[in-house]
């Protein structure tokens, strides 16, 4: 089954909202380990926003 764009932004959105957790985490001095999983949650998310705007334009 294809995955729709509206697919593609959710997993953005969550992965975003992920990463924000694991910044905080770090950045409140739970362990500098955090900022590494903070950044792979944006590189997902990112990679899902191009895949929604890659769907989007194709139309």
């Amino acid at each position: 089954m294809a995955k729709t764009a509206e697919t593609y932004a959710k997993v953005a959105e969550t992965f975003t909202r992920k990463g924000n957790t694991e910044w905080a985490k770090a950045k409140s001095g739970e362990g500098d380990e955090h900022y590494g999983i903070a950044k792979g949650f944006y590189a997902t998310a990112e990679k899902a926003r191009q895949k929604e705007q890659e769907l989007r334009s194709k139309g």
